[in-house]
C-alpha cells in the first residue's frame, strides 16, 4: 500500500507527552473502567438499558475493527487510495467511553449541564484520535473512521437513553452519584496503569492471530516503503542529535580556551 501521509519533515522529534496522552486510548485500560461504570449504571433501572447498550455497541464496534486488522496484517486487505489499513481502535475506544464516563461522573454534579461532560469526553477522544496521525500510528482517514464510530458507540445509547435530552424534558434522572471512593480508584487506576503500567500488548496478539489465521511468518504493514523511510528518519534524527551534540561541545571547548587565553594573558602583564 502506499501510505498517502507523506515523511513528516526531517529530523523528526516526537514532542514529549504523546505516548502518555496515548494510553488514554488503550483498551487494556479504558475497558475494566467501562465495566465498572456499566455496573454502577445497572444498579439502577433507569439507567440499565444504558449499561446493556454502551457495552454490547462497544463490544461489537470492537470486534469489527479487530476483524480488519486481521484482514490487513494477515492478508493485505486494505484500501490504499485511502491510506485505509486498520481502523484506530485507540481512537475507538476513547471516543466510545470517554463520553459516557465523563456522563456518568459528571451529570449528577452538573444537572443543568449534562451535555457538557459528553462533549468533554468527546474533546479527549479527539485529542487522542488526533496523536494517533500525529505520531505516525495511523493515516487521518483511519482515526476519523475510529472516532466517528466510537461516538456513535457512545452517543446512540446515550440518546436513547434520554441522557442528552433538555432537564424539563427528561424522563431518565441523572445518573446516581458515583461515589467519591470508586471515583478515586478510578482515577489511580487510571494514572498508575498509564504511567507505570507495561505497553499494550493488544496489537501483538491481533498480530499473532492474523499471522496463525493467514499461514505468514512476516505481517503487511501499511507500506514497506514507509518503514523503510522511518527507519532511514530515525538514524537522521540520531545523527542530527549527535551533530548538535558536537557543536554544543565544539562551542564549549572554544568558550574554555577563551577564558584561558585571557588568563594567560592577564598574567603575562
Amino acid at each position: 500500500m502506499i501510505d498517502p501521509r507523506g515523511v513528516p519533515p526531517q529530523p523528526y522529534i516526537e514532542p514529549p507527552g504523546w505516548a502518555l496522552l496515548m494510553r488514554l486510548g488503550e483498551a487494556e485500560i479504558l475497558l475494566p473502567l467501562q465495566v465498572v461504570l456499566a455496573l454502577w449504571l445497572w444498579r439502577a433501572a433507569a439507567t440499565r438499558g444504558l449499561a446493556l447498550h454502551w457495552c454490547l455497541a462497544t463490544w461489537v464496534a470492537a470486534a469489527f475493527i479487530t476483524v480488519g486488522k486481521v484482514g490487513f496484517i494477515g492478508f493485505n486487505l486494505g484500501y490504499a487510495p485511502w491510506g485505509l489499513a486498520a481502523i484506530s481502535g485507540h481512537a475507538l475506544f476513547a471516543a466510545a467511553i470517554w463520553p459516557v464516563a465523563a456522563w456518568v461522573v459528571l451529570a449528577p454534579q452538573w444537572p443543568a449541564h449534562r451535555r457538557a461532560p459528553v462533549a468533554l469526553g468527546l474533546l479527549v477522544a479527539g485529542v487522542v484520535a488526533y496523536g494517533r496521525v500525529h505520531t505516525w500510528a495511523h493515516s487521518a482517514v483511519e482515526s476519523v473512521l475510529g472516532l466517528g464510530l466510537g461516538a456513535v458507540c457512545s452517543l446512540w445509547p446515550l440518546a436513547r437513553a434520554g441522557a442528552l435530552a433538555r432537564p424539563a424534558n427528561q424522563p431518565v434522572p441523572p445518573p446516581r452519584t458515583v461515589p467519591g471512593w470508586l471515583v478515586a480508584g478510578m482515577a489511580l487506576w487510571l494514572l498508575v496503569w498509564a504511567t507505570l503500567g507495561p505497553p499494550s500488548r493488544a496489537q501483538a496478539w491481533v498480530t499473532a492471530v492474523a499471522l496463525k489465521l493467514s499461514g505468514r511468518s512476516q505481517p503487511f504493514y501499511p507500506d514497506r516503503g514507509y518503514e523503510a523511510q522511518r527507519l532511514q528518519q530515525q538514524q537522521q534524527q540520531r545523527a542530527y542529535q549527535r551533530e548538535l551534540q558536537a557543536q554544543a561541545a565544539a562551542q564549549a571547548a572554544s568558550g574554555a580556551a577563551r577564558a584561558g587565553g585571557a588568563g594567560a594573558s592577564g598574567a603575562g602583564r
